[in-house]
């Protein structure tokens, strides 16, 4: 709290903690309120609704036990009401509750309501986004399955917690945003941290939050304030082995229990959070990861679990759910790829049918292995290689009226047809 860590206020003012309420206490008061909100809205809230209001407040609201749950049977009567064609009196359901938890924090009802069959169409939804990276894929869709689902032990912890390890450029990045438009509508609901900013033990503290005493101010927690806009979004810790051993446990112990609480008294949950991580060490210590230089040889995976034990703390490797591996790309995956990026951002611009050559195709791949980066370094080389010689094609050419442009390459250029 803030009043603890200021001497002069400790000394003006006496500070009384409260404990929280059991919940049998909570849920009487909250039986005993309902009845304001049915009168007002005209609906009947049952025992079993209310419960479930309670738990869902809990889950996906920070603002009190009592007050996060009359706030959403205040809200789901309310659109109970309002699409109401008729004035008698309506009984308040699950799926009001889901929908309206749904509205407030932006994402699709299913994911509050864990419906089965959204489950079960995750890997078909991300193989279409993600091209050559089918066993990533399903050990991710597995993962968000068993974590999320009803039968999930423990639903207060994250719902997954994934470590993504694997070449650069080859889908990593690609598959957390595919995640995230899957569960929650929206591709960048994403919380990233860059753990190369936290490899002092003294930046600790930006996730706690602290108070700096000799000038009088507080400086608050970036974890609190992320998780407390998107309680359910993707947290990304971009190459965690790049934290010092003090912020990797940290991140362990708060996986661990599902929740922590901030220097100032806050406590934020992660039971709505998906985590991943990524190691920046693949690159450097390729083979003691277990990864060999010939990329059509499978890895070793007892090889990569050991050499990710030697960089992660032991807490944090501990609790991770799933270790996903990623290969490298066949140069037919990395045709399809780049064929259907190529025509998307054409078709950006201009939208027509698009026809991409096979002997342009092979170049781009080729191009596209020669860099480091491999696939991040597409729309580069889309502008370079397609887009300027484009630019000067369309001096000569007008493309008004037209409904196909064939693209190929003739060994040292751009050809349009």
């Amino acid at each position: 709290m803030i009043l603890d860590q200021d001497p002069f206020l400790k000394k003006k003012i006496q500070i009384v903690k409260l404990k929280p309420l059991s919940t049998q206490k909570a849920l009487k008061i909250i039986y005993e309120s309902k009845s304001e909100i049915e009168e007002f809205h005209n609906v009947i809230i049952s025992a079993p609704v209310a419960n479930q209001a309670f738990y869902l407040s809990g889950e996906y609201f920070s603002n009190g036990e009592i007050e996060g749950t009359l706030q959403l049977l205040d809200m789901a009567a309310t659109r109970v009401r309002l699409k109401a064609r008729t004035m008698s009196v309506r009984r308040l359901k699950s799926e009001d509750l889901y929908q309206a938890v749904s509205d407030s924090l932006g994402v699709p009802s299913w994911r509050i309501s864990g419906e089965r069959k959204f489950y079960d169409a995750i890997p078909k939804k991300l193989k279409e986004r993600i091209i050559g990276q089918d066993e990533a894929v399903e050990r991710v869709a597995r993962v968000i399955t068993t974590r999320e689902a009803p039968f999930n032990v423990n639903p207060r912890m994250p719902n997954g917690i994934m470590l993504f390890v694997g070449p650069r450029g080859v889908g990593k990045k690609e598959l957390i945003h595919g995640l995230a438009d899957v569960l929650f509508g929206d591709s960048e609901r994403i919380s990233a941290f860059d753990m190369a900013r936290f490899e002092e033990p003294e930046s600790l503290w930006e996730l706690t939050g602290y108070s700096d005493k000799s000038k009088g101010e507080v400086y608050p927690s970036i974890l609190t304030r992320i998780l407390q806009k998107y309680p359910l979004s993707i947290l990304f810790l971009e190459e965690i082995d790049k934290a010092c051993p003090d912020v990797q446990r940290f991140f362990a112990e708060v996986f661990k229990t599902g929740a922590f609480e901030d220097s100032l008294g806050q406590r934020v949950s992660l039971s709505g959070v998906t985590v991943v991580m990524t190691v920046k060490a693949y690159e450097e210590k390729k083979q003691q990861l277990g990864f060999t230089h010939d990329s059509e040889i499978p890895c070793d995976e007892k090889a990569v679990h050991e050499g990710l034990a030697s960089l992660l703390d032991p807490e944090l490797m501990g609790i991770i759910d799933q270790v996903v591996i990623f290969k490298e790309l066949r140069n037919n995956e990395l045709k399809k790829i780049i064929r259907r990026n190529l025509i998307a951002t054409l078709r950006e611009k201009w939208d027509i049918e698009w026809i991409i050559g096979e002997k342009l195709l092979r170049f781009l791949v080729d191009e596209v292995k020669k860099e480091k980066d491999k696939l991040r370094s597409l729309e580069r080389l889309f502008q370079i290689h397609v887009f300027s010689h484009l630019a000067l094609a369309l001096g000569r050419l007008d493309l008004s009226g037209r409904q196909r442009v064939a693209l190929e390459f003739d060994g040292k250029e751009l050809v349009v047809e």
